[in-house]
């Protein structure tokens, strides 16, 4: 883009009349653009890290939250039984559900309890 913007400013007849169209405006969006590209990369890392740090957390081998919120699944079952209402409570769900659930249970208990 930016060779097109020089080959227009390069031309004498090159006068538009869409404010859109003319060689300041084409430059002023050529570097907003180049902005908001380096800020997508720099931003790219960051958000690699994230992911990779939550994936950890949710899906480490035996000690990950979907590992461990399938053993208290389990576990609830060999306690309860498969019919009980504590069990029933979390079979219909997934682990990742069943864990947003649980910690915004725990959030509002730890709040009462405070």
């Amino acid at each position: 883009m930016d060779k097109l913007i020089q080959l227009l400013a390069s031309l004498t007849g090159y006068a538009p009349n869409e404010t859109d169209l003319k060689v300041a405006t084409l430059t002023t969006l050529l570097a907003d653009m180049r902005n908001k590209n380096t800020g997508a990369i720099n931003a790219l890392t960051p958000l690699s890290n994230a992911r990779i740090v939550r994936n950890t957390i949710l899906y480490a081998t035996g000690t990950g939250l979907v590992d461990t919120a399938g053993e208290v699944k389990k576990y609830l079952k060999s306690v309860f039984g498969a019919t009980s209402p504590q069990y029933k409570q979390v079979s219909d769900c997934n682990e990742i559900t069943w864990l947003f659930v649980l910690c915004i249970n725990s959030r509002s208990i730890y709040a009462t309890v405070k």
